[in-house]
């Protein structure tokens, strides 16, 4: 039986999102295959491999990164919260430099994290 509502789930990235990227002079989609690239190397050096190995590779073979990602960590929520503060405090700076700034421009925009330099 039909409740007449549409199920269907919104998509993570819109229109909207590649618009404001315009509107900053950078690309979207070049900034979310940084991400792409960069995040699963990144991720075994700061999460536990042997634990999460299924995840990193479901990430690096993932068609829509962001949505695999979101999946992986539970976001929204307060665990992936939890989860993105744990990836990059104290991190040591050579696991922090293995992302470029097209990753870092995603992780701000879409996650809210922005890191400052000491």
């Amino acid at each position: 039986m039909s409740t007449g509502i549409n199920q269907e789930k919104e998509p993570f990235v819109t229109e909207k999102d590649y618009q404001v990227f315009r509107d900053n002079n950078d690309c979207l989609e070049t900034c979310v295959l940084s991400f792409k690239q960069d995040m699963p190397a990144f991720l075994e050096k700061v999460w536990r491999v042997s634990e999460f190995e299924e995840d990193i590779i479901k990430l690096r073979e993932s068609k829509d990164v962001l949505e695999t990602f979101n999946e992986i960590i539970e976001y929204p929520s307060f665990k992936a919260a939890a989860i993105m503060d744990d990836m990059f405090t104290d991190t040591p700076k050579e696991y922090l430099d293995m992302l470029s700034h097209n990753t870092y421009t995603v992780i701000g925009y879409f996650y809210d994290i922005l890191l400052h330099e000491n």
